[in-house]
């Protein structure tokens, strides 16, 4: 670069007699050096034989760009903007990650992004994909175009596929999720959609803790469910089934038990009564 800004300068003036006789006025030093692990070799394209002061020019010439440093011509770079050193690592990208940058865009929930430290990322990114309508549910893929032989739910084959209906409305989900509000004591599930899951609370008085939980076992009865469809849809296996309750006691069990600080969970009054199982340590 350095060489290309000068040629358009020092041709026209320091070396004008040799710039006269450049077949290509538009062509920078910079295009006529070949760089190599060996050196340079410069390929010059003159109108005529140089004589004269022009053979001075050209010698005084070459001796400058063989004195140049060849890194000064490869000062181009490139840097990582999202951090300060311009170097990307995994763990510039993680500590990013954990600070909420890549979670900064409307949500459709009041602008608010849901996070929660006991979640693995991967829930939180399903979480967040799952909030924005961002998941390729049978009506979305409608939309773009997708040329699909059903826009009915795989599940029960009734009903249009839309995310409200997969994860609230489809009859398993329900069940589903009428059994998760039973296991933590808050009765019969009702108005379920994605305007007001997903946020830990309840009309119950959680403390601070148990709503963390909470929420924690609704993203994860969400994966679950998420899960099953698609098992169904591309192995054509059973969708929710009896145990789901149990992988989903067990997978927010060993989520929850690894991140929760200050305070640990009785497993077997987990499974009877999960917020009676939340203990102090």
């Amino acid at each position: 670069m350095g060489l290309a800004k000068a040629s358009e300068g020092q041709n026209k003036q320091q070396y004008s007699r040799l710039f006269k006789l450049e077949s290509n006025k538009n062509v920078s030093v910079n295009m006529r050096v070949l760089w190599s692990n060996n050196g340079c070799d410069i390929k010059w394209d003159w109108l005529r034989r140089l004589r004269g002061r022009t053979i001075d020019e050209e010698t005084e010439l070459k001796n400058m760009i063989l004195n140049y440093s060849k890194s000064a011509i490869q000062t181009d770079t490139w840097r990582w903007i999202l951090a300060g050193s311009g170097q990307f690592t995994t763990k510039e990208l993680t500590k990013l990650i954990d600070e909420d940058l890549f979670f900064r865009e409307n949500s459709l929930i009041h602008d608010e992004t849901l996070r929660n430290h006991l979640a693995p990322l991967k829930v939180e990114v399903f979480i967040w994909r799952l909030i924005r309508g961002r998941l390729p549910v049978r009506l979305e893929l409608n939309k773009r175009a997708i040329d699909l032989h059903s826009v009915l739910c795989p599940l029960c084959d009734d009903y249009p596929e839309s995310i409200d209906h997969v994860f609230f409305f489809c009859k398993s989900s329900y069940d589903l999720w009428d059994r998760v509000y039973k296991w933590w004591g808050f009765g019969v599930c009702l108005n379920l959609n994605t305007n007001d899951a997903f946020r830990g609370k309840s009309s119950s008085g959680l403390s601070i803790a148990e709503e963390q939980v909470w929420q924690v076992v609704e993203w994860t009865t969400a994966y679950f469910i998420w899960n099953n469809r698609n098992r169904k849809v591309f192995s054509n296996q059973d969708g929710v089934c009896a145990n789901t309750l149990m992988e989903i006691q067990l997978k927010a069990y060993e989520w929850v038990t690894g991140r929760l600080r200050n305070k640990k969970i009785d497993w077997l009054c987990w499974l009877t009564d999960p917020k009676a199982s939340i203990i102090d340590t």
